[in-house]
């Protein structure tokens, strides 16, 4: 129950009608003490599953969690995006980082243009990695 999490105290609160992306909106705001971010954010949103809202309502976290979830994402792609660009380098095969690497700026700015780049190099190293293994067999199928 929320009460495990939380201690509700009633107060006065502005007389305005908020808006969150175009929705009516209560917001209510709360201050960490003795937790890390994530842990506190974890045992509310714990909490939330477990209400059973009125049809229509919703409950949801925003600002920092929000954030750091964000980040967090962001870091996760990065990491991958690194580890798939530098280890074809020591194989001199380029075309899928490069790929990569550009479907990584169509990621990050939000650009078509370079989505359907990363995408044409993508399926053009596909083809060739195709093309390399079928050569390398129909060759040594000639010799052996």
């Amino acid at each position: 129950a929320l009460e495990a999490v939380a201690e509700l105290i009633p107060g006065e609160g502005p007389a305005e009608i908020r808006h969150v992306d175009g929705q009516r909106a209560a917001v209510i705001t709360g201050r960490t003490t003795g937790f890390d971010l994530g842990t506190a954010a974890g045992s509310v949103r714990d909490a939330l599953s477990g209400l059973a809202l009125p049809s229509g309502f919703e409950a949801r976290l925003h600002g920092q969690d929000e954030e750091m979830q964000t980040s967090l994402e962001s870091l996760e792609f990065a990491l991958l995006l690194a580890i798939t660009c530098v280890l074809p380098i020591p194989f001199g095969n380029w075309l899928p980082a490069f790929a990569v690497a550009i479907l990584g700026v169509a990621h990050t700015e939000r650009d078509g243009n370079c989505l359907a780049l990363g995408v044409l190099a993508g399926l053009i190293s596909v083809a060739v990695a195709g093309f390399v293994v079928t050569a390398t067999g129909a060759f040594l199928m000639l010799i052996f």
